[in-house]
């Protein structure tokens, strides 16, 4: 009886041995999700085991200790997938690289074990799948309605293939990253400009298959790059990561596909619109979520954006035809200072075009001395004395002419052109102050602007004061003026700057004042001297009353903070007049000078001193 119990035994072993052999050799062709279908429906048939599992730990369920079948066979062939909850089954106390094997019983032993339950499981086996850190990635389970017959040769054969089974998933998981690379932007996790691609094609397709639109709808942050350059970029990378938090988490009115193409830009695939007001529907949703301000640290941002709208088939039948286009129309949104949309058309693209062959011609404005300075007057509302002046940029191209300044100034401060063209208006504006010392009785003040990516520039003030010492000319004699709006991502950053400014001893002015984004609180923070009342506000004065009673308002609140008032755009002896009797301490506009060349300076000089 012994011997035909060992001539059992040994005829056992011999068939285990002959399906190892043969299961390595049918699998050794195959990898990843392939591999594991292959050796789970092979195990599972020639081993008679009704359940073989390979799984990973299921993302969404990590805390809770869940896997998620890869592959999955009953009794030799595919079945529905499984996640298996660990908590309370066999599973649960298993550490790196440990197997157990419960031969019978299992209902039994582990009654909380909702797999073994339903399933109706007597027997069971599994050994946990490390990568090559010793990380747990997985598991492999056997379960069977009987008792094992043969449990420790089954422990033996999942050991033997825990091996090859880990090497593939760790290489699984790293292919699965791989792409995720190739299609996830990493910062966000939304989809990136490749996959998004893919979805606008899928979407042009399902558009010529019902006769339907299609809409991109580009998202552009206004100013953006400020954020990086007076917050750091740390502080800009957890505000995109909010921004696309908030645009994942928008209840739009129509369902939406959404991306990160790139930098501070994200994009919004509207698939199937009905119609033409949905689009605009869309865009004035979208702008509206930024209606809040981002906290970061109990600190509050504003943000701002453009929106680029391109349709199809109007506008483009490929991809990246139609992303172009809507970046285009964001072109034209930020012409109206951001915070709006606009649609793409063909005359933008000529002159998106145009704007590009301007760029290139800038980078060789300064070397062909193309570029110079005007100057206009600022008189003195009490005396009408000249007390100043201020500096404006202009070119005048050998091939197109002269271009307008609302033209190439934001070119310039999109290519970056604005800190060395920046640097030379300020040592050009120094040398005609000394050139013209002689011309006033007294001291008058050059105001240069600046653009709020000189105030961010490294050791800006430092270089001012060189270029100062270099020709001579002293703090009273030089100033700049700034805009309100300048430092809304970054009023911490430039407000150290300003202070440095304002130790050399120069004049700062707020210009635009009443335009942008701030209110009469932000007068505080800024170590000015004078505040400018836009032209937006003078030129009505004489005949709106509201214009008046809001030009009365910041004389008044300006002057309670002690801060000098010019008013621009004067143009009229009645505008003066008026303005001078609500308390506005200097003027600047056409009715003393339009803006002049150096050249004329002198010459003007010399005729409105005469005239007083």
């Amino acid at each position: 009886m012994k011997d035909d119990d060992d001539l059992q035994d040994a005829s056992q072993l011999n068939y285990l041995e002959q399906v190892i052999d043969h299961i390595q050799e049918s699998t050794s062709l195959y990898n990843g999700k392939e591999f594991f279908t292959q050796l789970t429906h092979s195990l599972s048939r020639l081993l008679r085991i009704d359940y073989v599992m390979i799984g990973e730990y299921f993302a969404s369920y990590r805390e809770q200790n869940h896997i998620q079948s890869i592959a999955v066979s009953y009794k030799g062939s595919e079945t529905t997938p499984l996640i298996y909850p660990l908590l309370g089954s066999a599973f649960e106390q298993l550490e790196n690289g440990d197997i157990c094997c419960f031969s019978q019983g299992a209902h039994r032993l582990f009654p909380r074990d909702k797999i073994i339950k339903k399933h109706n499981i007597e027997a069971c086996a599994g050994i946990t799948l490390t990568d090559s850190k010793g990380d747990k990635i997985g598991m492999f389970i056997m379960l069977h309605r009987k008792p094992f017959e043969v449990a420790f040769e089954l422990k033996h054969i999942m050991k033997l293939f825990s091996f090859r089974i880990s090497f593939e998933l760790e290489r699984m998981k790293y292919d699965k990253k791989v792409e995720a690379l190739a299609y996830l932007d990493e910062l966000t996790g939304l989809p990136n400009r490749n996959r998004f691609i893919e979805y606008i094609e899928q979407g042009m397709a399902l558009s010529e298959q019902h006769n339907s639109k299609l809409a991109v709808l580009n998202i552009d942050l206004d100013r953006f790059k400020k954020v990086n350059e007076t917050e750091g970029y740390e502080t800009a990378d957890l505000l995109l990561q909010m921004v696309a938090e908030r645009l994942k988490e928008a209840k739009l009115t129509l369902p939406y596909m959404l991306s990160r193409i790139g930098g501070n830009k994200f994009s919004v695939l509207l698939p199937q619109y009905e119609k033409a007001y949905q689009v605009n529907q869309m865009a004035e949703e979208l702008l509206l979520l930024f209606d809040q301000p981002f906290m970061i640290q109990n600190n509050e941002h504003y943000l701002t954006a453009s929106v680029g709208i391109s349709l199809f088939p109007n506008d483009g039948t490929r991809p990246r035809q139609l992303i172009l286009h809507a970046d285009q129309a964001i072109n034209q949104a930020r012409k109206h200072v951001g915070n709006t949309y606009e649609f793409y058309t063909p005359q933008r693209d000529v002159q998106f075009v145009k704007e590009a062959h301007l760029e290139k011609k800038l980078y060789k404005a300064l070397e062909r001395n193309e570029l110079s300075l005007h100057f206009q007057p600022q008189v003195d509302a009490e005396h009408q004395a000249l007390i100043g002046w201020e500096v404006l940029l202009r070119w005048e191209n050998k091939e197109e002419g002269p271009v307008s300044p609302a033209t190439f100034i934001p070119i310039i401060e999109e290519a970056g052109l604005i800190i060395p063209i920046g640097y030379w208006i300020i040592e050009q504006a120094c040398l005609k102050i000394k050139e013209w010392e002689s011309l006033y009785p007294e001291h008058v003040c050059v105001m240069i602007n600046l653009s709020a990516y000189q105030l961010v520039h490294y050791n800006f003030a430092q270089r001012v004061h060189k270029i100062m010492s270099k020709t001579g000319v002293r703090p009273e004699q030089l100033g700049f003026e700034i805009t309100e709006n300048m430092s809304l991502h970054g009023i911490d950053s430039a407000l150290s700057v300003l202070r440095e400014l304002k130790a050399l001893g120069l004049k700062l002015a707020l210009d635009d004042f009443g335009t942008g984004f701030s209110t009469f609180s932000y007068l505080k923070h800024f170590p000015i001297d004078v505040v400018k009342i836009d032209r937006a506000f003078v030129k009505d004065i004489n005949t709106d009353q509201h214009s008046l009673a809001i030009c009365r308002s910041i004389i008044d609140v300006c002057h309670s903070l002690n801060f000098k008032v010019l008013a621009e755009g004067v143009e009229l002896q009645e505008q003066s007049n008026l303005l001078k009797e609500l308390g506005c301490d200097a003027f600047q506009g056409y009715f003393y000078s339009p803006p002049m060349p150096s050249s004329k300076v002198q010459t003007y000089v010399e005729e409105y001193n005469g005239s007083q």
